[in-house]
């Protein structure tokens, strides 16, 4: 990443953090990148700081992911602390992450794996 993105993404991290409301957030940093000629980076500063966050909060919380409401339940006992997101996409099972750790069972990635060797074997 260039210099200038990494300053770009540093300021919107740091107004983030102090708390402001996020629409004007970007409202803020938006203007600033316009009035200086940089508004060609905005979409790539954004994508970089929400990675970061995502980064950032994954250390910070435990997240299960599981692929339907009704396996809450079923997953959630051996992970009490975890914040629960439901994603279909998972098809079935569970994706845990902790202290950068992933630990993941789901569904779609066995299927994807098989597919792989599937091909590869052939």
């Amino acid at each position: 990443m260039s210099p200038l993105k990494q300053d770009y993404q540093k300021a919107f991290l740091s107004l983030l953090e102090s708390g402001e409301d996020v629409g004007k957030t970007i409202k803020r940093v938006k203007a600033v990148m316009e009035k200086r000629g940089h508004s060609g980076l905005l979409l790539s500063v954004l994508k970089s700081t929400l990675r970061e966050l995502d980064r950032t909060s994954v250390a910070k919380t435990p997240r299960l992911t599981v692929a339907r409401e009704k396996d809450v339940k079923r997953y959630a006992a051996g992970h009490k602390e975890a914040e629960v997101i439901v994603d279909p996409h998972l098809v079935g099972g569970y994706r845990f992450e902790k202290d950068n750790t992933m630990i993941d069972n789901s569904y779609k990635t066995k299927l994807l794996n098989w597919y792989r060797v599937a091909i590869k074997s052939n």
